[in-house]
């Protein structure tokens, strides 16, 4: 089949679901819930001004690794402990497919998902690397050094992918969240310091917990592996404004690809799966990578 008519088909098909989405949404019932709207809107402002501080600073070649620390235990310890965990990359995705099985609408949860789309089309994977706290904390489990298992993309990409078509399904078809009893998030709940929660949020959290302990050996399991939020970066991120490349300064001394744990740091890789960690940055010994469009 000719790439044109494929193209032709994958465009009537985006529309079919459009569609479909469109309709549902029309038909749905407006709801609403019970929110702490102080903390949903400082952290989405905190997000936001940690993303862009980044962006900034990268482009300059000004962002220091300090800055970076910095950048990342402010999203951890404030919108991540201090807020808690809701709400989330994970939650807002899931939420949004469990609200078109249910009939009803929530507008904020679509606000909190257009933000979360626009991070990718700024800048890729920009959120996962310096803003979602359970990024951040699977990041510094990797720094312990013991991470010697690499993840081949492609078969990474297919997992991810097909744990996102079962949660569709699953939360389609039952009208269940399919990531409640495993969300990893849920390792920030309040209930947690006090050791007061549910048997299915006691599934969740040993699901964080396993997922941090596995990172020391796997870079980012659970966001190569099983996040819906990677699994749409991943697709968004070839399109994005900005992403980290060299420039005519590069002296092909390739040690940004043998230091980039994910593989993508060589020419002719998509990025898709950059997380900003700046291995790559420290690395190369004429400054030629830069944040550019």
């Amino acid at each position: 089949m000719g790439s044109p008519i494929l193209r032709t088909i994958m465009r009537i098909v985006y529309a079919l679901v459009l569609l479909s989405v469109l309709s549902a949404l029309a038909a749905a019932e407006v709801v609403e819930e019970e929110k702490d709207p102080a903390a949903i809107f400082g952290k989405f402002t905190l997000w936001s001004l940690v993303a862009a501080y980044a962006i900034y600073h990268l482009g300059k070649k000004s962002y220091s690794k300090r800055a970076y620390i910095v950048s990342m235990l402010l999203s951890l310890l404030i919108a991540g402990f201090l807020l808690g965990s809701e709400p989330s990359s994970v939650g807002v995705i899931q939420d949004t497919v469990l609200m078109l099985a249910n009939n009803t609408i929530f507008p904020p949860r679509f606000v909190g998902l257009a933000v979360f789309l626009g991070f990718i089309a700024v800048a890729g994977r920009i959120f996962c690397g310096v803003c979602c706290p359970f990024g951040i904390l699977q990041e510094l489990s990797s720094r312990l050094g013991l991470n010697k298992v690499k993840l081949p993309n492609k078969a990474a990409d297919a997992v991810r992918a097909a744990v996102f078509v079962t949660m569709v399904a699953v939360t389609l078809i039952l009208s269940t969240s399919f990531f409640e009893p495993v969300n990893p998030f849920s390792v920030f709940k309040r209930e947690v310091l006090t050791m007061q929660f549910d048997h299915v949020e006691m599934t969740a959290v040993a699901s964080g917990i396993f997922s941090i302990i596995l990172s020391v050996f796997v870079y980012r399991p659970f966001c190569r592996l099983a996040c819906p939020y990677g699994f749409l970066a991943n697709l968004g991120s070839k399109k994005a404004r900005y992403v980290l490349s060299r420039d005519d300064r590069c002296i092909e001394c390739k040690k940004c690809e043998n230091v980039c744990p994910t593989g993508q740091a060589g020419r002719g890789h998509p990025h898709t799966e950059c997380y900003y960690c700046r291995k790559c940055i420290e690395v190369c010994p004429t400054q030629a990578i830069v944040l550019k469009k």
